[in-house]
């Protein structure tokens, strides 16, 4: 999930150092099953796919992904895993509890958010598809239908939600932090599986994302939008009030799916305002205030959102700007970032103090999509895959596909 893992995401990762100025290791990160994966998945798109076989997938890689040997056998322990997971869909709602014991299947924690509940259908939608058990794919997308069921009176979610009740917990609406993936996996799934239940469901809400989201000048006599910068801030779900003028580096990873909709006119003005709020410190802030020009939360921990969409919107104008500003924003990754043993998070954008920390996540996505931004068109074919939220690129059983690349 993108939002539901972000802020809260780390538990596990790997410490880099006792002093990350210096560089001196603490431990190797490769210790963590899952930044091996992650690491593996990078070095098959960039050709070296029989190193990839060596370890089983992550949840969600795993659970999804398409068979290369034996198929047999990795699609038995799929459905294995799937298997252990299904419980947490036995909430009196269908929506998902947030953790689920894999040995006893007992479930817990009953407040959620959509970025959790409503991003599962792509990775078990493809495992239905896998195991020929339809299962998996009628319970995401029950998750799915049932968050979206309970939008409010003008079309839009909250952030937090009690699977038991349906109720929701936090009223803000947004397209950040424990919402955002769940927009994302409407449009998604609506391509992957030609689901015209999703692509209604998006359909709507992206109007209403328009309507009370986006924060842009219109002419208030002709109520026409005026060219000018284009953000989407925070409102009361129920009332549509503004509630905050703030963006972040979680939600750049919107420009892509705007482009990937098809609406290239925001996505092309969100990028340009997402990469104005990197240029501001050289590196982009966990949360800033678009009204102010004030960063409100200063760390930043290695983020791959604003480069996924620098990616997308490469790839559908073939417009070398973007191909500037990813080359803007490594220089700027690797000049306040890199130490001798891995790359470091930073406390503070503003100050550029390192923290002791690099997530998995730089491998399975921040590098992975740099990496696809400069490489040659056919390393991967766009058009026959969709990435899911964890930038792991799922295989299309579906003739519907975006426009086509305009790369040169």
């Amino acid at each position: 999930m993108r939002g539901g893992r972000r802020r809260v995401r780390g538990a596990r990762e790997p410490a880099l150092a006792g002093d990350p100025a210096r560089g001196d290791a603490r431990g190797l990160p490769g210790r963590d099953g899952i930044f091996l994966v992650t690491v593996l998945e990078v070095l098959e798109i960039v050709e070296v796919p029989e190193l990839v076989d060596l370890v089983e997938r992550d949840r969600r890689g795993g659970l999804a992904r398409e068979p290369r040997a034996q198929p047999g056998a990795d699609v038995h322990r799929r459905d294995d895993l799937g298997r252990r997971l299904l419980p947490v869909f036995d909430s009196p709602t269908g929506l998902p509890y947030r953790f689920v014991n894999l040995r006893t299947g007992k479930t817990k924690g009953e407040i959620s958010n959509p970025a959790e509940t409503g991003t599962l259908l792509i990775e078990f939608g493809t495992l239905s598809k896998l195991t020929g058990k339809p299962v998996y794919f009628d319970k995401a997308k029950r998750a799915l239908v049932e968050t979206y069921k309970r939008r409010s009176p003008i079309g839009l979610v909250g952030t937090n939600i009690n699977v038991e009740t349906g109720q929701w917990t936090n009223t803000d609406s947004h397209i950040s932090s424990e919402i955002d993936s769940y927009y994302e996996y409407l449009l998604k799934s609506a391509f992957l599986f030609e689901d015209k239940d999703c692509r209604a469901m998006w359909e709507d809400s992206i109007a209403k994302i328009n309507s009370y989201l986006a924060d842009e000048l219109i002419n208030s006599r002709t109520g026409v939008v005026v060219s000018g910068p284009l953000w989407y801030g925070h409102v009361d779900m129920n009332t549509g009030k503004r509630t905050a003028t703030t963006s972040g580096a979680l939600d750049a990873f919107f420009p892509a799916v705007l482009a990937l909709d098809g609406d290239m006119y925001r996505a092309k003005a969100l990028q340009d305002s997402m990469f104005k709020m990197w240029q501001v410190n050289g590196i982009e802030p966990e949360v800033y205030n678009y009204k102010t020009g004030k960063v409100e939360e200063s760390g930043y921990p290695l983020r791959p959102e604003i480069v996924e969409s620098t990616y997308y919107l490469y790839h559908f104008t073939g417009d070398d700007k973007y191909l500037a500003m990813g080359r803007q924003m490594f220089e700027d990754f690797v000049k306040n970032c890199r130490t001798n043993v891995a790359y470091a998070g930073l406390k503070n954008v503003e100050t550029k103090e390192k923290a002791d920390y690099m997530h998995s996540f730089v491998f399975a996505e921040t590098f992975k999509y740099f990496y696809l931004l400069f490489a040659p068109e056919k390393t991967l074919d766009f058009n026959k895959v969709v990435f899911n939220t964890e930038a792991h690129p799922i295989q299309r059983m579906s003739k519907n596909k975006p426009q086509n690349s305009q790369r040169k």
